[in-house]
């Protein structure tokens, strides 16, 4: 990993570089200290067209802000960006701060974070997984939408609620456990997320805050858990019959 002291610096070096791939991209550390760089950073790297693994650790910025890696002009998200640390003063990841980074497949998202925008990992189509800290309350509207190849997610145990269509198209997911700080489950929150073979239940969630469509595509699910209540539930993938023996009492 290479150190740089400034955005002009990685440009510099970038520019001059032979051509990196997917399979070998440049590991670059860069230091932060204002959110608008974080802007000059992403146009940077769309004009330098190199793949990068990007760390930011060393940075003091609070906030990665609303459309940070977004190009406004073509409307999509930086292509180049393949993983991404983040520094512990991050407290805030803005709306669509990452959306549609297409060919990013890891991000470490620090525990002092506590806020994550609406679609802000939305089309993040490589996303292979992700760990929600602890003081995230709520999982917004669109967050995880269409990350097709997000086969493992940790919800931190602060998350309240689950926004509508959160993890839709989440092809590859094949479990997921709620934490019972869990009260609501927005519509249709889970369509489409058609390896999902395994559901627990840490809590209780009633019939009102379980949106009629939150597990759409997903069989009876919803109506066995209402039923049954807390615990883990499963399927033969394609299914839709779940099952409850793994039921067990908090």
């Amino acid at each position: 990993m290479i150190q740089f002291d400034s955005i002009e610096d990685l440009w510099d070096y970038l520019s001059r570089s032979p051509e990196s791939t997917l399979e070998e991209p440049y590991a670059v550390k860069l230091d932060i200290d204002d959110t608008a760089d974080l802007v000059e950073l992403n146009r940077m790297l769309w004009g330098a067209d190199q793949y990068v693994n990007l760390d930011l650790s060393g940075s003091t910025v609070t906030e990665i802000p609303n459309n940070a890696f977004l190009n406004m002009e073509v409307g999509c998200g930086n292509p180049y960006i393949t993983s991404v640390t983040l520094p512990d003063s991050i407290t805030r990841i803005g709306e669509q701060a990452f959306y549609e980074c297409e060919k990013l497949t890891d991000i470490t998202i620090p525990d002092s974070v506590t806020s994550i925008g609406i679609g802000a990992f939305s089309n993040c189509t490589s996303l292979e997984s992700m760990t929600i800290p602890d003081g995230v309350t709520r999982i917004e509207t669109e967050t995880f939408h269409n990350c097709k190849r997000l086969k493992s997610i940790s919800i931190g145990d602060s998350v309240a609620s689950i926004g509508r269509v959160a993890f839709w198209g989440c092809e590859n997911l094949e479990s997921i456990a709620l934490p019972d700080s869990i009260t609501s489950i927005g519509e249709r929150a889970f369509e489409y997320c058609t390896s999902l073979t395994s559901v627990t239940f840490l809590g209780t969630i009633d019939s009102g805050g379980l949106d009629d469509s939150a597990f759409y595509s997903l069989g009876d699910l919803r109506d066995k858990y209402l039923e049954n209540g807390s615990g883990t539930y499963t399927r033969e993938r394609g299914s839709n019959d779940w099952n409850n023996r793994n039921l067990y009492s908090l």
